[in-house]
C-alpha cells in the first residue's frame, strides 16, 4: 500500500490557497481518500503498518503542524505545533 498526496478542490472559506489530501493506493483496489475534508494534509511518512506522521493544516488555521494519523482516518493526534516535513528511520 502506497500513501499518495493530491491536490484537491475545497469550497471552504478558511482556505487561502490549494488543499491537499492523503490517500492510500492499493494497486488491486482503488484511491481510499484518508485525511479529512477540514484540513489539507502533505508530507505523509509512514511510521508502522497502520499510521503515519503528516504535516497538516486545519482549516481557519495558520500554521502548520505535525501529526500522527491512521490510515482508517479516525485517530489524529498532535505530535509538535508549528513544524514541518516530519521524517521516520528505521533502528
Amino acid at each position: 500500500m502506497l500513501l499518495v498526496g493530491l491536490d484537491v478542490k475545497h469550497g471552504g472559506k478558511g482556505w487561502a490557497g490549494a488543499q491537499r489530501a492523503v490517500y492510500t493506493f492499493d494497486p488491486t483496489t482503488t484511491l481510499t481518500r484518508i485525511s479529512g475534508k477540514n484540513e489539507s494534509v502533505s508530507n505523509a511518512c509512514w511510521l508502522t503498518n497502520d499510521e503515519f506522521l503528516c504535516t497538516n493544516l486545519k482549516e481557519y488555521e495558520e500554521q502548520l503542524s505535525i501529526y500522527r494519523m491512521s490510515i482508517n482516518g479516525n485517530n489524529s493526534k498532535l505530535v509538535t505545533k508549528d513544524a514541518q516535513m516530519p521524517s521516520v528511520s528505521a533502528p
